[in-house]
């Protein structure tokens, strides 16, 4: 009886933040344990013309037109964090775990190696600002330009999803600017996708998001012209009590067009991404 009384309290408490409004923000919470799992996959259908010699030796080498590339990958991870210290910090473990990565070109299976980090701790500490800086990488320690650089990309993982600073009631939305590496010739240019979040509805101590994605580029660099667009959509359940999310699953439709030096390309692609983090105390 007296457990039925506390989840009816429970569940009283979340509709009465939900009417009110929640204070959203991503975070490690000391004691904690995150299992993590990541599933992407990428089908993109180029298609070349302009220069014959190029495309021919492109031929030659066994890849005929229309090309059909699907890439995948399967990433798991996780994250350990432990007990409060007396300055208010926390160590905090991340472990890189297997990433099977697949591809087929037209249906032929192309060889693609794991990456040799796989397996590796990184261990760091919270500070107080609630970003996390690290010490060492299995057991090795670090100098200053990978500790900052690991440090950024841990920390960049926090805030996926920057939630705004005000408490957010159903139906509100709010806009992010997530950036993305397009690697052209010998350039790597990075543009931004814009997603909108909006809170569609609070129950049983979650919140879900619908997402909507766009994105427009025109840049031309040297020989090098590239025309992107893009929509895409999505969901995000995020977990009131663990701070986190433990869904999150989105599709963006790209179409590309270009030019190098006498090659023309164009192309569509669709990326997939589901990510889900189961999260237990420890």
């Amino acid at each position: 009886m007296k457990k039925l009384i506390y989840i009816f309290l429970l569940l009283s408490v979340f509709k009465a933040r939900a009417q009110d409004g929640i204070l959203f923000k991503i975070k490690y919470m000391p004691g904690y344990s995150y299992q993590m799992s990541s599933a992407i996959k990428f089908k993109i259908n180029p298609s070349l013309s302009g220069d014959t010699a190029i495309i021919n030796k492109i031929k030659a080498q066994g890849i005929q037109q229309p090309i059909n590339l699907d890439i995948g990958m399967d990433v798991k991870s996780s994250v350990n964090t432990g007990k409060l210290n007396a300055n208010k910090s926390f160590p905090i473990t991340f472990i890189k775990g297997d990433a099977e990565i697949n591809g087929t070109i037209n249906g032929t299976v192309i060889p693609i190696p794991a990456h040799p980090s796989n397996g590796s701790k990184i261990y760091a500490h919270s500070l107080e600002d609630g970003t996390y800086r690290v010490d060492s990488v299995s057991g090795s320690t670090l100098k200053d330009t990978s500790t900052k650089f690991i440090s950024q990309m841990i920390n960049s993982i926090q805030h996926q999803v920057k939630f705004p600073e005000h408490p957010l009631k159903v139906g509100d939305s709010f806009t992010q600017e997530i950036p993305l590496n397009l690697p052209i010739s010998a350039n790597s240019i990075s543009i931004k996708i814009k997603v909108i979040y909006k809170l569609i509805s609070v129950s049983d101590g979650n919140a879900y998001f619908d997402m909507s994605q766009d994105l427009n580029m025109a840049l031309t660099i040297k020989n090098v012209i590239v025309n992107l667009s893009g929509t895409g959509s999505g969901k995000m359940t995020y977990n009131i009590k663990n701070h986190f999310p433990s869904r999150y699953e989105s599709e963006l439709n790209i179409n590309l067009k270009g030019s190098v030096d006498k090659l023309n390309i164009t192309a569509t692609a669709v990326i997939s991404n589901i990510n889900t983090t189961v999260v237990t105390s420890l």
